[in-house]
């Protein structure tokens, strides 16, 4: 068995090394069980280390509207340099490098609100995996990744999305069943 004083100067070590404010709730639960065995798991099982955890990155509504405002910019842009005749032509690369590049900063900041690794918004440059990452960035609330739940908006916003894909599906069996073959 453990001993408290053991305990005591494990904890008061680390809580020193940590600023000295981190692990005095660890400290405390674990010093209570110790001195009575009969106390219930709830009041031990304390977690100071994730209780308020902040996530950084962007939110939803930040990576929607940088989204249509990277568009736009892209849009407006080479439509501006498009009537200057070859420059134009010639210039358009370079706009859609930094779209993207835009993009994948979007991406990966709203990876880290989620709680993943800021890496995975690369993902939104990889065919397939782009569709996972986008919808992922789109519908998950902030700190997804350590929580695992959907909030209202976010069902809403999927509700949404299955609404736009079923229309689209259904509009394009109708455009292909009326084509004249």
């Amino acid at each position: 068995m453990l001993h408290p004083w053991w305990f005591t100067r494990y904890f008061k070590y680390y809580s020193t090394l940590m600023g000295g404010h981190v692990l005095p709730s660890l400290f405390e639960s674990i010093r209570m069980s110790v001195s009575n065995p009969y106390q219930s798991t709830h009041e031990v099982a304390v977690d100071p280390f994730n209780s308020h955890r902040t996530y950084g990155g962007i939110g939803r509504a930040a990576y929607f509207f940088g989204g249509i405002g990277i568009s736009i910019v892209q849009n407006v842009v080479t439509v501006a340099l498009a009537g200057s005749g070859d420059v134009g032509s010639v210039a358009v690369i370079p706009i859609a490098l930094v779209a993207v590049a835009g993009t994948v900063a979007l991406a990966c900041f709203r990876m880290i609100n989620l709680g993943s690794s800021g890496w995975w918004g690369l993902g939104i440059i990889v065919p397939i995996l782009n569709i996972f990452v986008g919808l992922r960035c789109l519908i998950c609330p902030e700190g997804y990744a350590d929580h695992k739940t959907l909030d209202l908006a976010g069902k809403i916003i999927s509700g949404i999305l299955i609404a736009i894909i079923a229309l689209g599906v259904i509009a394009f069996v109708a455009v292909v069943a009326t084509s004249p073959r």
